[in-house]
């Protein structure tokens, strides 16, 4: 059988060879909503002697992501870089969030970039107490319950 190939853009086996240098690899965002929607561009450089290329796959990340522009052959040149956005959409009411996406690369140093973004849920309108609110017995004359609720 065939030795299975690696998925990503094709490494040289002899070089020259680009390097793939991230401005940062993880962003925290800080605190977001349900249902709000937030997006962070990272930037990628070619600090190498060959044309750097990606590939960012769906199967790859947990939200979604576009590349900036490219060079007509979808390639970046050394020296040159590209801005890479992570747009994602806050959907449960967790503690935290973390989204990513796996960028491929043609580097052999660094093949595979994860760009991740975290930060935390807030929840825009709070009840105190938080448990069910007991009214006890109400009477026909009525009944009394002291509660807030704010945003």
């Amino acid at each position: 059988a065939e030795p299975q190939k690696p998925i990503g853009p094709e490494i040289s086996p002899t070089g020259p060879h680009p390097k793939a240098v991230p401005s940062e690899t993880e962003y925290v965002f800080g605190a977001m909503n349900v249902g709000s929607e937030g997006t962070h561009k990272f930037v990628i450089k070619n600090e190498g002697e060959a044309d750097l290329e990606l590939l960012a796959r769906k199967e790859d990340t947990t939200c979604s992501c576009t590349f900036g522009e490219l060079s007509k052959d979808g390639k970046i040149p050394p020296g040159e870089s590209v801005e890479v956005t992570l747009n994602w959409k806050i959907k449960a009411p967790v503690e935290v969030f973390r989204h990513s996406a796996k960028v491929r690369t043609n580097d052999p140093s660094n093949p595979i970039i994860e760009l991740v973004v975290t930060g935390k849920v807030e929840d825009p309108v709070q009840l105190r107490p938080s448990s069910p609110w007991e009214l006890g017995e109400v009477l026909d004359t009525g009944a009394e319950m002291n509660g807030v609720v704010f945003s």
